[in-house]
């Protein structure tokens, strides 16, 4: 608690003398002369006796109740008065206080009705004399997507441009004028000026250029009046009342698909779009989540019907002469135990130099879908598959994925294949890419493979060429990987997460994802084969999109370095001339150290992707991607709470992730990370 002013400590003394003179005073007419006095007499005396204690003791708690409130206003004021201070809402008031809302908020209408402090916005309460002027500047407008905070209010963050200061402007819950999470707005300076050339970037939305979404998840729930049927958004960002246009069919714990027809100042008009289905039925919370992110679950009947035609196609019709015939090598698929779309397969070969032959074959789906077709078109708008708990939502139908494109063992399947000849070095000595037909001789999980490296199992029903294989396959792997260490490549090694759900869908434990030799193999033999593709396009001038990111910014850097020298790292070096090499390097040292994980953890975290705009492919494909991983990690959050609330009371072991102004998070084993609020 913040030191107590003058006036604090004379209260503190008011309200011990209160209670010190109720206990004095409750105790006087006592004394001798009672025994003189009859027994009824004596009986009087006692009940009179007792009232007036019971009178002096609410005399004194009035007091005490009076001095509470006093010092509370005082201390609401010292807060104020702080030099660094920024105006505050009342919930961040109270927990500065470390008081109860339901206080604060009584005290500060009062304050406010007095004039002592005055309004910032609709939410947020300063000294009134500190406040020197509040205008709007409608001469200067900028345009940028809302993005609101659990507060009700939001940020607008501006394009990067010359003369735009500042990047990023705060606007009021009042402010927003029936602006929404995810529109893009036009907007106003707010000049709040608070003397000693201390300013408020904030902003006013003077218009909504496009809106960011024309569809809500909301559950159908009992209205106000009996037999009455309202909606609430799944969306908390949502304050304004959603009206559809008929609940005919619905009944309450209906999850629908509202969509959006008008949208007022006061009000949100729409119609029915999708039953979801209801809120107590398996899956529909996960679906909730994939519609809230405008994500579509179900393919259109065109694409559908597309696909089950290819069904029909004979494989020998799909086939061209361009297909080179792979079928003789010994091509295996790697992935976890429960994959149904197996979309890739590998084939290393160690020859008489000393070099490896690496095949990467991906399954070919060009060769089976038309551009343009309800198939392509559907696939394109999904841009990725979708892996949720207990199930996938596809980019293509699952009559491609897990079938005719699936590279099953032992059956002939069109794929396009990079082949690479490479070094002891891990350098590229030849590379090329054709279309091929492969038939994959084993289907292994990750699993499996890790236990044959481990030597916990010798995989005795495998022909001894396969086995063979996967030794050099391992060489490989390490050559590769030694290479990418020193071409600066981090591995972050982060825990990833796996909910374990029953037959309703109900997750019933988290645990963590092996990530051993198996899965390291396959990721550098991917990037090996991405690595040369790009090159391939390099030398022969062909258009390419790469996936790249930006430099981490040198204020974010030096949180890390910050952070990590408090958790035990030595110094990161120059922040300003570090190279991706020596960060590699920083943290190859530190491995050992407890604090490895968060350490870089915060620099995962720090990286910035950089947002392509090489055509609209490529940004759909970014959008896509994007909307997958933020599916996945919504349901997973659901998930986690889901389970931890079966467990309330228990006490786990926790490591420390992050500390805020407002509490620390601390994250347990299985990666669920939590609030400790201070």
């Amino acid at each position: 608690m913040e030191s107590l002013s003058t006036l604090d400590t004379i209260l503190f003394v008011l309200a011990f003398l209160a209670i010190v003179c109720g206990m004095l005073l409750s105790k006087s007419g006592s004394g001798g002369g009672i025994s003189a006095l009859s027994g009824q007499e004596i009986e009087l005396f006692k009940k009179s006796k007792s009232r007036g204690f019971i009178r002096y003791v609410q005399v004194a708690m009035f007091l005490i109740g009076i001095a509470i409130i006093v010092i509370t206003f005082a201390r609401i004021l010292n807060f104020y008065k702080r030099d660094n201070f920024r105006p505050a809402s009342a919930d961040q008031t109270a927990a500065f206080l470390k008081e109860p809302i339901e206080l604060v908020k009584k005290e500060l209408d009062l304050l406010l009705a007095n004039k002592v402090v005055s309004l910032v916005g609709s939410m947020r309460y300063t000294l009134t004399k500190n406040v020197v002027a509040q205008q709007i500047d409608r001469s200067i407008s900028h345009e940028g997507v809302l993005s609101v905070i659990k507060s009700g209010a939001g940020f607008v963050k501006m394009p990067a441009a010359p003369n735009v200061v500042p990047l990023e402007y705060y606007v009021d819950q009042a402010n927003l004028n029936s602006a929404m999470h995810g529109d893009t707005v036009r907007v106003s300076p707010v000049i709040v000026d608070f003397g000693s050339s201390r300013q408020v970037a904030e902003a006013i939305v003077t218009g909504v250029v496009k809106r960011g979404k024309d569809f809500f998840v909301a559950e159908v729930v009992a209205g106000e009046k009996p037999g009455t049927l309202r909606l609430v958004a799944d969306d908390l960002r949502i304050t304004l009342p959603l009206v559809l246009d008929s609940y005919a069919g619905l009944v309450p714990g209906h999850k629908i698909l509202f969509k959006v027809s008008e949208f007022e100042s006061n009000q949100i008009y729409g119609s029915l779009a999708k039953i979801i289905g209801h809120a107590n039925d398996p899956e529909v919370d996960m679906m909730s989540i994939v519609h809230e992110f405008g994500a579509e679950p179900e393919f259109s009947e065109e694409a559908l019907e597309f696909a089950n035609q290819l069904t029909k196609v004979p494989f020998e019709q799909a086939k061209t002469p361009h297909h080179e015939d792979l079928t003789s090598f010994n091509f295996i698929t790697i992935d976890p135990h429960d994959a149904k779309d197996l979309d890739d397969a590998v084939c290393v070969k160690e020859n008489d130099d000393g070099t490896y032959l690496l095949y990467v074959a991906i399954a070919d789906l060009g060769s089976y879908v038309p551009k343009d077709s309800a198939l392509d078109l559907d696939a394109y708008m999904r841009g990725t598959s979708i892996y949720l708990t207990n199930k996938v939502i596809p980019m293509v139908p699952h009559a491609l994925s897990n079938d005719i494109c699936s590279l099953n063992p032992h059956v002939p399947k069109l794929t396009v294949t990079c082949e690479m000849r490479i070094d002891q070095q891990g350098q590229f000595l030849e590379m090329n890419t054709y279309p091929s037909v492969i038939a994959t001789k084993r289907r292994f999980s990750y699993g499996e493979v890790n236990d044959f490296f481990s030597k916990k199992t010798e995989l005795e029903n495998d022909h001894d060429d396969i086995k063979k294989m996967l030794t050099i396959s391992k060489k490989l792997h390490e050559i590769l990987r030694k290479d990418k260490m020193k071409r600066g490549y981090i591995d972050f090694d982060l825990k990833e997460p796996k909910v374990i759900v029953d037959q309703r869908g109900k997750a019933i434990d988290v645990i963590v994802k092996e990530r051993g030799i198996a899965q390291r193999m396959i990721e550098d033999f991917m990037i090996a084969a991405n690595e040369a593709m790009t090159l391939l396009a390099q030398k022969n001038k062909l258009p390419f999109v790469y996936r790249v990111h930006d430099r981490p910014s040198a204020k974010k850097l030096t949180a890390v370095k910050t952070f990590a020298i408090k958790a035990g790292f030595s110094s990161m070096g120059d922040i300003e001339t570090i190279k991706a090499d020596e960060i590699a390097s920083w943290l190859s040292l530190h491995h050992h150290l407890p604090n490895y994980s968060l350490v870089s953890k915060l620099i995962l975290r720090k990286r910035i992707a950089l947002k392509e705009s090489l055509d609209e492919a490529c940004e759909q494909s970014s959008l896509a991607e994007v909307r997958a991983v933020e599916i996945e990690r919504a349901v997973n959050s659901m998930k986690f709470a889901e389970m931890m609330n079966d467990r309330l009371g228990e006490e786990f072991s926790a490591t420390v992730s992050t500390v805020t102004n407002f509490g620390f998070f601390v994250e347990l084993e299985n990666t669920i990370e939590g609030l400790v609020p201070i």
